[in-house]
């Protein structure tokens, strides 16, 4: 179970002096753990995620500051006892740690990738705190980049063997190239963590009204990854440390999927389960997915479903101007509705 956990958050800033941030004229990066004594003594307020405070100095918008989040919330013994609790930050500038209840659960320090941490050794039931500090040095970006919880956060709670997010792949393609109305071929990966016990993957694609357009025949067994994925897996994803690691595949025929296109741009929901030895839903996960051809040629350049399909971009950043760096539907919207009016 995934969920939205932007609410209940509070916040305060502490101001870096300039010149502390060098030595014998050598620049020196702070850790948030430099500052982790000064979350007990600030003044904090409610603040709404996502977040940028750098966009409140009008006057500096590149201040040297620290931000620090706290925000409490509670679990039940039933959502603790053998369970996997994880708590998942999409873009957090820039360099970040997080503790809760007063131990560290990892840090991270690039500002335009999600992360996500397991906490289940750290959480209890009843009243839990989460402490988010945020280290803001300038120079360190081009462009103006804001500062602070900028994306949703999401807190996961599952079965101690779960699908891990960002876990299922998906691709499509023809049969055959030259009928795109025809038989499409579909490939589908799922990743499993945990020690396996008899668990198994079952699929389900369906069109956005619920009609089932294809599923598996029978659920599918996951066998564990070679050494190496799961290494490269384990250094990469700081919630998958110290898990084992399976994945499944599966191959499925549909007979004419409705094609996305760019007036239409129509998609279908992929929907992943993870059943017990039973076959009781233990975990499930759902996301978009679609059917449509793109190549590109050398020669003639780039073709979306058979037809010939110039190619417009703009330098895009993620900021929304004014409004600053945290992300907000509306502005995001208008912004693709402006460019593809362009």
């Amino acid at each position: 179970m995934k969920k939205l956990f932007n609410d209940g958050w509070n916040f305060a800033e502490l101001s870096i002096d300039y010149n502390s941030m060098f030595k014998d004229g050598n620049p020196i990066l702070f850790s948030p753990d430099k500052f982790l004594n000064d979350a007990q003594t600030q003044e904090y307020k409610a603040v709404r995620i996502p977040h940028d405070w750098q966009i409140h100095h009008v006057s500096d918008l590149y201040k040297n500051s620290v931000g620090f989040y706290k925000k409490t919330f509670t679990l039940t013994e039933e959502e603790i006892c053998d369970r996997h609790n994880a708590i998942r930050f999409e873009g957090v500038y820039m360099n970040s740690a997080v503790w809760v209840n007063g131990k560290k659960a990892g840090e991270w320090k690039y500002g335009y990738a999600t992360f996500e941490f397991d906490i289940s050794s750290l959480v209890k039931a009843g009243e839990n705190e989460i402490l988010v500090i945020v280290v803001y040095q300038n120079c360190n970006t081009r462009w103006y980049s804001g500062a602070g919880i900028f994306r949703d956060v999401t807190y996961i709670n599952s079965s101690k063997v779960h699908l891990p997010t960002d876990g299922v792949y998906f691709t499509a393609l023809p049969a055959d190239k030259s009928k795109l109305d025809g038989e499409w071929n579909i490939k589908i990966t799922a990743e499993v963590a945990g020690a396996l016990s008899g668990q198994k993957i079952e699929n389900l694609i369906t069109s956005r009204d619920g009609k089932v357009i294809a599923k598996s025949e029978f659920p599918l067994s996951p066998v564990p990854l070679r050494d190496e994925e799961s290494d490269s897996l384990h250094q990469l994803v700081p919630a998958l440390s110290t898990l084992s690691l399976s994945r499944a595949r599966e191959e499925i025929t549909i007979e004419k999927p409705e094609l996305w296109d760019l007036d239409n741009p129509v998609f279908y929901l992929l929907t992943t389960r993870l059943l017990d030895k039973d076959e009781n839903v233990i975990d499930e996960q759902t996301q978009h997915c679609g059917f449509k051809f793109a190549e590109f040629t050398t020669d003639e350049g780039f073709f979306l479903n058979g037809r010939h399909q110039k190619i417009f971009g703009a330098c895009h950043h993620h900021d929304q101007g004014a409004l600053g760096a945290a992300f907000d539907v509306n502005a995001l919207r208008r912004q693709f509705a402006r460019l593809k009016e362009m």
